[in-house]
Parts: C-alpha cells; structure tokens; sequence
C-alpha cells in the first residue's frame, strides 16, 4: 500500500465490493468492503466479461469446456480449462494420463496481470505445470487500457491451434522421464534461481521428491508441482510457471 502511494501523483481509485447482506456482527451497516487502492489508469476486466470472451474463442475447437480447477482469493482468481480429452503415451505408466488446458489468472485489485497460460495437469495426482514449450505464455496484458474489442482479438489471434501445441507440450512432460538428473539437490537449486524463487521452499519439494523419487527432469518437475499443491495459489502459480520453464529449457 505504501508503494502505491508513493507512485501516485495526487491521485488514486478505491477498488470496493458492495456488501448485500452482513457476514458477521461487524457487517451491520456497513454498505461495503474496500478492496483495494489502484492507480487511476487501472482498468479492471471483469471475471465474469473474461469468462464470457473465453468461451466466444473457444467455442470453434471446444462446445463444452471443462474447468479443471479454481482458485479464488483476495488477490487473484485463477482457473484451469481444460481443452480436448486426456492423452498418454502408449502404455507409459509412470506418468500416465495428461490433461492439456488454459491456465487463466486475473486480479481486480491490480496484484497481478491478467495472464493465459498452456497448462498440463496430470491425472494421477492432479499435479499441473506450465506447458514445457518455449511459448507457453499466450497473454500478459497489464491492467491499463484493455478495451474489450482488442481483447476479443487477442484472445481470437493466441487461442488458435491450441489442441496440437498441447500435444506439443504433454509429448515433452513424458519424454522427461528419459533425462536423468545426477544430483536432485543441485538441480533443484538451480531451477529455483533460473526462477527468481527463494530457496524456502527447497524442504517441501525435497519431501515431496521422497515420496515419488526418480533421478529425472520428470522426476524433478513432479517434485516441484506437488509441493506447489499445499501452497496459496499465486505461490503455486510461481512454481508450476517454473516446473514448466526447466522441461521447455532442458
């Protein structure tokens, strides 16, 4: 908030909700929540108008789609739609079925970008990751100036041939399992500065490596992506985007 503040030059918008009915003994008379302080360019896009130019795109390749997970906070709403039907690899069995799909975040509150991302979800233990292609992210729009007409462009323009460049990624995420890592520690280390992530959360990925050890990029990915399970979504949001960027890398 302090930050906000020392950016503005005068001036800034409150972010609020209306308040219908009272939560709790402190909600009577109140009309509404104050959400947020925003800078006076900020230009919100609506979940629901997101959702609605969403589907409008989609709809060529997809009549019915499928939200494979959702997540909504303070400061961020995110989903995972998930596109086509769930594909293996012949009779893999170690990483078994993969869902391919379009990882959406937004934010009202200006915390983030509105972001749309190619996402890989394994069945098996429901553990997702940015798809491991080099152009995996579709969209990053800052929240100033978005119109509605340049969106539904955008959104036509980066949605197009989505089910082959899903195919793409998931052939990547298997054929990971065939690259040995020599030393999970080192490796993982490294991934997490390649990220710009702090090492806090180097305990967690190792427990979660011992549970599902193997000396693989696929192994380490896996790691990473179940210990971003337990984790609130912007933090999980951080390490599927770098789970995915070391398989694309590697």
């Amino acid at each position: 908030m302090n930050r906000r503040f020392a950016r503005a030059s005068g001036t800034v918008r409150l972010r609020t909700n209306r308040l219908r009915e009272p939560v709790s003994e402190i909600d009577h008379g109140v009309d509404g929540i104050l959400r947020a302080f925003v800078s006076p360019g900020y230009t919100p896009v609506g979940d629901a108008r997101l959702g609605r130019m969403l589907i409008a795109a989609l709809s060529p390749d997809e009549r019915e789609l499928r939200l494979v997970r959702a997540d909504l906070t303070d400061r961020t709403t995110s989903y995972v739609v998930g596109i086509g039907k769930p594909f293996r690899r012949g009779d893999d069995s170690i990483v078994g079925e993969v869902w391919g799909g379009l990882l959406v975040r937004n934010s009202g509150v200006g915390y983030a970008s509105l972001v749309m991302v190619l996402h890989l979800t394994r069945l098996v233990c429901l553990n997702g990751m940015t798809a491991p292609l080099p152009d995996a992210h579709l969209l990053r729009r800052r929240h100033r100036g978005i119109e509605d007409d340049a969106l539904r462009y955008l959104l036509a323009d980066k949605l197009s041939g989505l089910p082959a460049r899903i195919h793409q990624g998931g052939e990547r995420l298997l054929a990971a399992d065939a690259r040995l890592v020599p030393n999970f520690d080192i490796e993982i280390r490294r991934v997490l500065d390649d990220a710009g992530l702090p090492q806090r959360y180097l305990p967690a990925i190792t427990a979660a490596y011992l549970r599902e050890p193997r000396p693989t990029a696929f192994g380490v990915s896996q790691a990473i992506t179940l210990a971003a399970q337990g984790l609130p979504p912007e933090e999980r949001f951080e390490l599927e985007r770098a789970a995915g960027n070391y398989l694309a890398q590697n």
